[in-house]
């Protein structure tokens, strides 16, 4: 069976946008472990920052690190957030278990949410600069126009 030219390179892409290496997980992986052991302690851990604060932090940290190894697919990176936001209420549905000694608190998911939130507009911003870094001077929509097809659009 005889392949396509450039049907190897898809290939790759294709499973790069889909599954990728546990090197660019690890980062993502590490401040899951970190932040669910904060969360889950018996006792929280002190820090000089307000309470909400460590909590927007925290989930932002986590956003960024979880959007690495899927910088090239916004699908995977929305899925990713809103993950974060369940795992956030999870969270809070399990600091109000008695068994783990911590008081559930809505605005803690918020703070949460919050963080994930400014971590999505950070991707975004990033996004559309590269994008018009690496754009040609005739603007796409534009050239999408001249070719006949509809221009893609944007993810964060």
């Amino acid at each position: 069976m005889k392949l396509a030219p450039g049907a190897c390179e898809r290939r790759v892409m294709q499973r790069e946008l889909t599954r990728p290496s546990g090197l660019k997980c690890a980062p993502f992986l590490l401040a899951l472990a970190l932040t669910l052991y904060c969360a889950l302690r018996a006792r929280p851990v002190p820090l000089p920052i307000h309470e909400d604060v460590q909590h927007a932090a925290a989930f932002a940290t986590l956003t960024l690190c979880g959007s690495l190894p899927w910088m090239a697919n916004a699908r995977a990176r929305w899925r990713l957030a809103l993950g974060l936001v369940g795992l956030g209420a999870l969270i809070e549905a399990l600091q109000a278990l008695p068994i783990v000694h911590r008081d559930a608190d809505l605005l803690d998911w918020l703070a949460d949410d919050a963080g994930v939130a400014a971590a999505v507009s950070i991707l975004w911003t990033l996004n559309r600069l590269r994008q018009r870094r690496t754009r040609s001077p005739m603007s796409s929509r534009h050239e999408a126009t001249v070719l006949g097809h509809e221009p893609a659009p944007g993810g964060y």
